[in-house]
């Protein structure tokens, strides 16, 4: 473990601390909640990326974490403190964070199942953690027949992580990117055509892809 030594803690940095054996200095993600504001934790970055409503320019920063023990927490980071972070997160590093206000998880598409949200601001501290032990991607795997058994109230919750680039392929006019984060292992068999439903009143653009697991596709793992 890591002994915190705060410098400068009204800047985003990130300094290289010795090692300590003192493992009351952090908690793990599942611990988080409403109950104090002094958390800290060992993370790593799964998905970093940025928000950008149409015609707007970028909003903020999305990312999301996981610790040692593989659960997952979203974090926000909102536009004034955007250039604080945007060099710093990137997807795969780990860090030790410190100083950030935790709230109700309010999105309606929700990245995790996490009660809580982060919020970075700008006494938002981070260290690198440089440790061969930490634990790399931990994927999060459902069987199909479990995501269908979510039932409709279940629907926001994000599922996989698919990047349009096929779609690109197919459809060069859409360069949508959805971001996502559980995990399935699944064969591409089909698509639909483009679909333009109606989302807080704006036309949206989305292709539904079908995909088949073991139960359907025999040959999967090969």
């Amino acid at each position: 473990m890591s002994q915190f030594t705060l410098t400068n803690p009204t800047m985003a940095t990130t300094k290289e601390i010795p090692d300590s054996n003192n493992s009351n200095l952090y908690s793990m993600i599942k611990e988080v909640n409403h109950a104090r504001c002094t958390w800290a934790l060992r993370v790593r970055v799964v998905r970093a990326y940025e928000v950008s409503p149409q015609s707007k320019g970028v909003a903020r920063m999305e990312v999301v974490f996981h610790d040692e023990d593989g659960d997952r927490i979203h974090a926000v980071v909102k536009r004034p403190f955007m250039h604080l972070y945007r060099k710093k997160l990137l997807e795969n590093k780990c860090f030790r964070i410190k100083n950030f206000l935790v709230l109700d998880n309010y999105y309606n598409y929700k990245t995790t199942k996490h009660p809580h949200v982060l919020e970075f601001f700008k006494k938002t501290t981070m260290y690198d953690l440089h440790e061969e032990t930490f634990p790399d991607f931990v994927f999060n795997f459902h069987q199909f027949d479990a995501l269908q058994s979510l039932g409709v109230e279940n629907d926001k919750f994000l599922i996989g992580k698919f990047k349009y680039k096929l779609l690109r392929m197919l459809f060069p006019t859409t360069a949508s990117i959805i971001q996502s984060f559980s995990d399935v292992i699944g064969k591409y068999v089909g698509k639909t055509p483009v679909q333009t439903p109606t989302v807080n009143g704006k036309p949206e653009r989305l292709i539904e892809l079908t995909l088949e697991d073991r139960e359907y596709c025999p040959n999967l793992q090969n």
